[in-house]
C-alpha cells in the first residue's frame, strides 16, 4: 500500500468509525513525490468546527510496521483529542481580544456556495474572495479550525475590515510562504528545502534554473494566500521583473517572468487544463491568469 492508498483507506475507516454525524475528507493526498502535508478532515455537521489530524507521522508508523488497526487507534485517540481542544475553545470564542491573534485568511474562489457566502464575512480581491478563519495548532498532531461567521463579527462588534487588517499580520506569521523553482516540487524533496528560494533568498530568481516557481506556504496548505501577504509579490519582483501569476489550486500559485510574451495565450488554456484533470473540484481556486507589474507594484487579472 503506497502512501496515497493509505490515506485514502484511513478517510474511509474514520468515516466509518465516526458515524454520519461527521463529515470526513482528505486534503493534500494525490501528489505522488507526498511533497504536502496530508491531512484528515473531520467536521461535525452541526457545528463550524473543523479539526485536521497530520497524516505524515501516521504514515511513518505504518511504514515502520505497525498494523493499520493500530494506526487508526492513534488516529481516533488524536481526533477525540482535537474535538476537546475545539470544544474548549468555543468556551472563550466569545472574547475577541482572546482570539484576535489568532485569526487568519485565505483565498477562494467566487464561484462557491452563494448561501454560504451570506453567512460569511468576506473581502473581494480581484475575481477571488477573502474569508476568515481562527486556528488553533495542535503541536504535531494536528489543528483545530472555527470558520468565522457574520453572527461571530457582530458578537465582537467589529468589521470585515477590520478582520482583515488581524489577518494579514497573523497569518504570514502563523504560515510562512515558501518559494521554489518548480522542479523542487515536482522531483524534488520539498521537506528537505534543497535549493528553495525562501524569504529573503531571491539570488537564483535568474535564468539558468527553470521559467516557473512556485509560492506556497510551508503546510503545503492553502498556499495559494501568499499572494495577499504585504510586500510578498514585490520582494519576488524586487529586480525589476514583472511577472505572470497561474492559479495552480486553493494550495499554491505558479509564477512565470513576463518576457515570455508568445506564451501569454497558452497561460489560461494551462490553468484550464490544470483545473479540469489534475486538480480536485474542491482544491480549484481560479480559471483566471494575474499579472504583477513591478513598476506599479500592483497585480492584476488579465481579460
Amino acid at each position: 500500500m503506497n502512501k496515497n492508498e493509505f490515506v485514502q483507506k484511513v478517510c474511509s475507516a474514520a468515516a466509518y468509525r465516526l458515524g454520519e454525524r461527521y463529515q470526513v475528507a482528505v486534503s493534500g493526498a494525490g501528489e505522488s513525490n507526498g511533497v504536502r502535508m496530508h491531512r484528515l478532515l473531520v467536521r461535525h455537521r452541526y457545528q463550524e468546527v473543523t479539526f485536521a489530524v497530520y497524516l505524515n507521522e501516521c504514515w511513518k508508523y505504518y511504514e515502520s510496521g505497525m498494523p493499520f488497526p493500530q494506526v487508526m487507534n492513534r488516529v481516533m485517540d488524536i481526533c477525540r483529542c482535537l474535538e476537546q481542544i475545539g470544544d474548549a475553545d468555543i468556551d472563550y470564542f466569545k472574547s475577541f481580544e482572546k482570539v484576535k491573534d489568532r485569526i487568519c485568511y485565505r483565498l477562494i474562489g467566487r464561484k462557491e456556495d452563494r448561501e454560504w457566502l451570506e453567512s460569511v464575512p468576506h473581502i473581494d480581491f480581484l475575481d477571488l474572495k477573502v474569508f476568515f478563519y481562527y486556528v488553533f495548532q495542535a503541536g504535531n498532531q494536528g489543528e483545530v479550525e472555527v470558520q468565522i461567521k457574520k453572527t461571530h463579527m457582530g458578537m465582537w462588534e467589529t468589521t470585515s475590515e477590520e478582520l482583515f487588517e488581524l489577518a494579514k499580520v497573523n497569518t504570514p506569521k502563523l504560515f510562512p510562504w515558501k518559494y521554489c523553482n518548480i522542479l523542487d516540487m515536482i522531483y524534488g524533496d520539498m521537506e528537505l528545502e534543497s535549493d528553495i528560494c525562501d524569504e529573503g533568498e531571491t539570488d537564483n530568481l535568474d535564468d539558468g534554473i527553470p521559467r516557473m516557481w512556485v509560492l506556497t506556504n510551508r503546510s503545503y496548505q492553502y498556499g495559494a494566500t501568499c499572494i495577499l501577504y504585504p510586500e510578498v509579490l514585490a520582494k519576488l519582483a524586487e529586480k525589476g521583473q514583472s511577472y505572470y501569476i497561474l492559479p495552480s489550486s486553493v494550495h499554491e500559485c505558479i509564477f512565470t517572468k513576463c518576457e515570455d510574451e508568445p506564451e501569454r495565450d497558452s497561460f489560461k488554456s494551462m490553468v484550464e487544463d490544470v483545473n479540469r484533470y489534475q486538480v480536485p473540484a474542491d482544491e480549484v481556486l481560479s480559471y483566471s491568469v494575474y499579472f504583477y507589474d513591478a513598476s506599479e507594484r500592483k497585480i492584476r487579472l488579465l481579460t
